[in-house]
């Protein structure tokens, strides 16, 4: 008797490919979260330690690995697809678990995945036109709620910016069998000088 389709499947060696590309998706997801929730976000570039303000910085740091993707060929795009289903996915389990009922999941998973579409798209064209203020602008909208980047009496979407343009640098520069293998390395953010100050000694460089 032919095999079962699992078995068919599993001798082709689509069912392994499918299970790297879903740990490969795992790992870098959980790079991005560890990224996320690095204290100099929220105490230096002043994101707001809010759910929604780590909900941006996973965001962010998505849309860092979306964009080192991009460079990686259909490897990388099918990477990034996969990112993106386990950021829906990841979605839906994170509201599940705050109590969310099941008739309002799908109207929140559904703003999540547009408010993730739609920062890639700003994202990626602040960054392509390659001026540290029209990052900043796009920072200071989705991050901050401001209208326009702001003055030296909020550095916190500069700092952001300058954050974001080391990421994808630093991210940039790492192999691409490592990147489609699930690892990643984010540079930490800048502490502010105030941040330093209050640091313990043994901590100074």
């Amino acid at each position: 008797m032919p095999g079962s389709p699992s078995k068919v499947i599993d001798v082709l060696g689509f069912d392994s490919a499918r299970s790297r590309l879903r740990r490969t998706a795992q790992q870098l997801y959980g790079s991005s979260v560890a990224a996320a929730r690095a204290p100099e976000l929220y105490d230096a570039c002043g994101v707001p330690d809010t759910p929604e303000g780590r909900f941006e910085m996973l965001v962010l740091h998505l849309f860092v690995l979306q964009q080192r993707l991009k460079a990686a060929g259909e490897a990388g795009a099918r990477a990034g697809r996969a990112l993106a289903e386990l950021f829906v996915a990841e979605m839906d389990n994170a509201l599940r678990e705050m109590g969310v009922g099941d008739m309002g999941i799908p109207r929140r998973v559904k703003q999540a995945a547009e408010a993730y579409n739609g920062r890639l798209i700003a994202y990626g064209k602040a960054v392509a036109e390659g001026d540290p203020v029209v990052i900043e602008a796009a920072l200071a909208r989705n991050v901050f709620g401001q209208a326009a980047a702001p003055s030296a009496g909020n550095p916190g979407p500069a700092r952001l910016s300058a954050h974001l343009r080391a990421a994808i640098d630093a991210v940039g520069k790492q192999p691409t069998e490592a990147i489609l293998d699930g690892k990643v390395a984010f540079p930490r953010p800048m502490p502010s000088r105030a941040s330093n100050a209050h640091r313990p000694e043994q901590d100074q460089p």
